[in-house]
């Protein structure tokens, strides 16, 4: 085991096995905690963190909220593109700018291939569309997209229309969990 120190109001992160954590204030050099944490265990110390999931599937909601469970958030949910542009209008307006939004690339709540066809042509809005839309409400927008389809150039293009990172779902939910964390702990964002 290796300690590490971490100023305050830092995530703090274990990606492996047990660590020994010391948390101190570099400001008044005091001793804020030290503890042993797992990967999943996570302690984030700071302001609340405001996340906005928008997936047509309500277990990968569920699934997401569990596996950032330990995070210092508010997590909202849509289950479309219209549903997930009108919340971010919503949450702007109350000054609660999401610091992160989940975004899949299907939001039609089908798998058949017609379905599909429909919003990759444009014609029902997508993942790609609704991160236009987002991202002309609000130009700074963090857009991660995390979607079985991230290896298509369906999911080439929505990294092209300006989600920050696209996270392809064979990295399961501890890996996505884990990517989310270090990109809200980041002080800058992504």
């Amino acid at each position: 085991m290796e300690t590490q120190i971490f100023p305050c109001f830092y995530m703090l992160f274990a990606v492996a096995k047990f660590h020994s954590v010391t948390l101190f204030c570099p400001k008044d050099k005091k001793l804020v905690k030290e503890t042993l944490i797992s990967p999943l265990a996570i302690t984030f110390v700071g302001d609340k963190k405001i996340l906005l999931i928008i997936d047509d599937e309500k277990e990968v909601h569920e699934l997401i909220r569990e596996y950032l469970g330990p995070v210092n958030a508010e997590i909202y949910s849509a289950y479309n593109g219209e549903e997930g542009v009108k919340l971010y209008k919503e949450l702007m307006a109350k000054n609660k700018r999401p610091d992160v939004v989940v975004m899949d690339l299907n939001l039609s709540g089908s798998r058949r291939y017609e379905d599909l066809k429909k919003q990759m042509i444009g014609k029902v809005m997508d993942g790609v569309k609704a991160t236009e839309e987002l991202l002309k409400i609000d130009k700074n927008a963090n857009i991660i997209g995390f979607t079985a389809y991230a290896h298509l150039e369906w999911g080439k293009k929505l990294k092209k229309v300006g989600a920050k990172k696209v996270f392809g779902r064979e990295i399961g939910f501890d890996g996505f969990a884990k990517a989310i964390l270090k990109i809200i702990s980041a002080p800058a964002g992504i």
